[in-house]
């Protein structure tokens, strides 16, 4: 249910309005457009809609959808579905741009249509709400968007969510977190829920292994766990980093196709997971060239002991050097 998601309180106030209003009216749910990052609740708020509505939920991803005949699958089962089903289109932006249109034709009409008008095939179904999830809301076509009345963001969850999150988790895998080790995680989850699941899977099996199954993770076994995962004060991994560095040797902005071949990344795992939070973090930008590195990364680089470069060592010694003497002046 909604009242037991943690964070995106705003979001949770507008849905609640907009299924009561629903209920009211004895109407399916308007559509409605999840986006932002991905871990951010997007699809666990799209399952608590269908459970506040009592409705039925279809789940399916915009990967699997690769032809009208799929999509007449999907209407098939929308069809034998009890009244108003609820559908989570996850990866909405993976639906190829003239599947999006011809779903966003039926999400007005309720009816999938093929063909011409001489020879017009058309698959009905039962009146329906979509919850399409997306973490790259530019690539949905504009006739496909426009069909939703309503458009949600999920930014990172706040800091003191992130504590609130883990020590919930915690407590449903039958161990206890303390403050300091939940704030040792939240601190390195970069405002991601899922990161936070997973870290608290791997700190666990750290603490069976280690520390004969310890049902109190405290912060020594959280930080020795991050140590050994190779996972800095701020989560960054190894990988970030690598992206950081590589950045700093190219002195200069670079684009998202030299990217995928160092990192050996495809670009919307890039573009979706690997940069939001440095982003967020204000340790790279995105110019009209390319990606650059921000003199913030660059100091993170030095002062976690990640540089890869004299160089960059010498720019960061004296880039603080100068920030002290305005601070002094």
């Amino acid at each position: 249910m909604l009242k037991d998601i943690i964070g995106n309180r705003q979001i949770k106030e507008i849905l609640a309005f907009k299924i009561q209003a629903a209920k009211q009216k004895n109407e399916p749910l308007s559509h409605i457009l999840l986006e932002g990052s991905s871990g951010c609740g997007k699809t666990s708020t799209a399952r608590a809609i269908a459970k506040e509505l009592g409705s039925s939920l279809i789940e399916v991803s915009g990967k699997s959808i690769q032809s009208l005949a799929d999509l007449h699958r999907l209407f098939r089962q929308i069809h034998n579905s009890a009244q108003y089903p609820v559908i989570l289109l996850d990866e909405a932006h993976a639906l190829k741009g003239e599947l999006q249109e011809v779903l966003g034709l039926a999400m007005e009409t309720f009816t999938l249509s093929q063909g011409t008008n001489e020879n017009l095939f058309k698959e009905s179904a039962v009146k329906f709400s979509l919850l399409a999830c997306t973490t790259v809301p530019s690539q949905l076509c504009r006739p496909f968007r426009d069909r939703f009345s309503l458009a949600l963001h999920f930014q990172p969850y706040s800091l003191i969510d992130s504590i609130e999150i883990a020590k919930f988790h915690a407590w449903k895998n039958g161990v206890f977190l303390d403050d300091n080790a939940a704030l040792e995680i939240a601190k390195r989850a970069k405002g991601i829920g899922r990161m936070i699941c997973n870290y608290l899977k791997n700190i666990q099996d750290y603490a069976v292994a280690r520390y004969n199954g310890a049902k109190v993770l405290t912060r020594d076994i959280v930080l020795k766990s991050f140590n050994l995962l190779d996972i800095d004060d701020i989560g960054l991994t190894a990988i970030d980093r690598k992206l950081l560095n590589y950045l700093h040797s190219q002195n200069r902005p670079v684009g998202l196709q030299n990217l995928t071949a160092v990192l050996d990344y495809d670009a919307e795992t890039i573009c979706s997971t690997l940069e939001p939070p440095l982003l967020a973090q204000e340790l790279i930008s995105r110019t009209p060239k390319g990606r650059v590195l921000t003199e913030k990364g660059k100091v993170h680089l030095l002062t976690s002991g990640y540089a890869e470069s004299e160089s960059l060592v010498a720019e960061t010694i004296d880039w603080v050097i100068e920030q002290r003497k305005v601070a002094v002046g």
